[in-house]
């Protein structure tokens, strides 16, 4: 090594390194996957059942000389202990010899460790196993506790806790994993009734070979480094090569931590209880049983009598039709300060071929007195309805204060009884009843219309009946005109109307003087200057003609004389 080292003086030393590392170090790879960093995989277990190899004493050595800090060695005991270091671990989870971490070469120089891991590997699988348990209890803090006790007295622990709600609560606890069925069978003592329970099992053990593989070729890279750094002759050279080392140490430590989230994983099973305590059964009535026709509204409300503290509700009706479920929260007090009902549902049958339908209510409550529930049914029988006709007559003119007989029909099925009609005028008086005999197709009543206006009142017949399908009923209208009441007529000739006329005409007459006064008044300054105008003309015109007629007469008379 030494006449080596002296003929390759001349090199550069970061190039005998990259070559020597490439060489040595083929199989280094880096994993920065593997950290999981799930609470629900964390667990303890021992590291000397799965660790495999050891090193040269004289890589220690080296270590030491060169005061460096590797990673432990994978025969190496282990420092972590488990929460709890008087628990028995001596059995793991995985039974079996360790797995190689050296490579043997068989006689013809082949390589034989792929031959014992497939062998071992058959004798040993790494398997995780994680139970999700749902359960019904009667207490939370009770059963909380007692499975705290359970975790505790099998050599495991709790990883977490909680109890957000009165009636919920959750915990997840770590065993051994060959006391998990152990394990199991306990909580389900501690249960009134186990809702769902679903165990998963995952497989890691090709990783786990693959890992060890891998260690393998990063200790012999280690070695090689520390053993070129020793002969490094000069100080930069020797830092070059312990920055590779460091590089390589680093990924050796992940590796290892790797081995030992799978080790712990494998050792101890992670089991998660979700806790629901018991509803308490309360009374509840979803109302008697009903009768219906198709297309007929049926109103459904149901009571229930909650316990105290039980401030929450839901519930549901399901009409039995194939329908959409309703679900309502609403509630009412009653006078019955213990009961409260639900607010009203309608609900329509379309076809009555399913008939009777069950409806089924149920109801769920919670508070600070814990969890109620309630259900109950009621059975709807549907029936198609017989049609009835209604007929209240053609439209009707009458003068104001006069009486007017209505007579409406209608079609009366034979299985129709306890028929009644109601005529409503629709002027705000109240209505005409009665009760109509067997055999009975006409509704006949009576009205005055004190007052006319211009548009018609409408009056309306209803009839109403029962069969064995539930409520028979119809209507119609029909449109009353009311006019004005005349008064006195003399051959054609009404009193009432002349008086009229003559006031409106005095009327006119009156308006047409007001408003020529008016006129008269706005318009007075220049009909006053008009007639002033006027005066002085007619003053002035008679002067000029008296002196014309003068002269004229003295020229007359001159010519006469002469």
């Amino acid at each position: 090594m030494s006449n080596i080292m002296g003929s390759m003086k001349g090199l550069s030393i970061p190039i005998v390194l990259l070559g020597l590392i490439g060489f040595l170090g083929c199989g280094i790879q880096s994993d920065e996957s593997f950290v999981d960093s799930r609470e629900d995989s964390s667990v303890f277990v021992s590291r000397e059942a799965l660790s495999s190899g050891t090193h040269s004493s004289e890589r220690d050595t080296n270590r030491q000389e060169m005061k460096l800090m590797p990673a432990p060695a994978m025969g190496a005991p282990v420092t972590e202990q488990p929460p709890k270091p008087e628990r028995n671990i001596g059995q793991s989870a995985i039974n079996a010899p360790p797995l190689p971490s050296t490579k043997n070469v068989g006689p013809t120089g082949t390589d034989t460790t792929g031959n014992q891991l497939a062998q071992l590997v058959v004798q040993r699988r790494i398997i995780v196993r994680t139970i999700d348990v749902s359960i019904e209890i009667r207490d939370i803090e009770t059963t909380i506790a007692g499975i705290e006790k359970v975790a505790d007295d099998l050599g495991g622990w709790v990883v977490s806790s909680n109890r957000s709600r009165q009636h919920r609560g959750f915990i997840s606890f770590r065993v051994p994993a060959n006391m998990l069925d152990q394990a199991i069978a306990s909580v389900r003592e501690l249960a009134l009734n186990v809702e769902s329970e679903n165990s998963t099992s995952k497989d890691v053990t090709d990783e786990y070979v693959d890992i060890q593989s891998r260690m393998t070729n990063l200790r012999a890279t280690e070695e090689a480094l520390i053993r070129l750094m020793k002969r490094s002759e000069k100080v930069d050279e020797a830092l070059k090569v312990q920055q590779s080392l460091t590089v390589v140490q680093g990924d050796i430590e992940q590796l290892e931590g790797r081995i030992k989230y799978l080790e712990q994983t494998a050792a101890f099973s992670l089991i998660n209880v979700s806790l629901a305590q018991e509803p308490t059964e309360i009374w509840t009535s979803a109302g008697p049983d009903q009768r219906s026709g198709i297309g007929e509204p049926i109103r459904f409300r149901a009571s229930f009598k909650p316990p105290q503290d039980i401030e929450n509700f839901n519930y549901t009706w399901d009409f039995g039709d194939g329908s959409q479920i309703v679900t309502g929260n609403r509630t009412t007090p009653t006078d019955d300060e213990s009961t409260r009902d639900t607010a009203t549902v309608n609900h329509y049958y379309s076809d009555e071929k399913d008939s009777p339908y069950i409806v089924q209510f149920k109801i769920t409550g919670f508070g600070e007195g814990g969890v109620i529930e309630g259900e109950d049914t009621l059975i709807v029988n549907v029936d198609r309805i017989p049609n009835i006709q209604v007929f209240a007559g053609e439209r009707i003119v009458i003068d104001s204060g006069e009486e007017i007989e209505f007579s409406g029909s209608f079609t009366r099925p034979p299985e129709m009884s306890d028929v009644k009609f109601t005529w409503d005028f629709g002027d705000g008086s109240d209505p005409v009843k009665g009760l109509l005999l067997e055999g009975v197709t006409t509704a006949v009543a009576t009205h005055t219309y004190p007052n006319h206006r211009p548009f018609p009142y409408t009056a309306r017949l209803t009839i109403t009946g029962q069969s064995s399908t539930g409520n028979i009923k119809g209507s119609n209208t029909v449109d009353v005109r009311v006019r004005e009441k005349e008064g006195w007529v003399i051959a054609g000739w009404k009193i009432q109307d002349q008086g009229k006329t003559a006031v409106r005409t005095l009327s006119l007459v009156g308006a047409a003087i007001i408003t020529a006064a008016m006129w008269l008044l706005i318009f007075s300054p220049i009909i006053a200057i008009l007639i002033g105008l006027s005066v002085l003309i007619v003053r002035r015109w008679p002067r000029k003609t008296n002196v014309q007629v003068g002269e004229t007469e003295s020229t007359s008379g001159s010519q006469k004389n002469s």
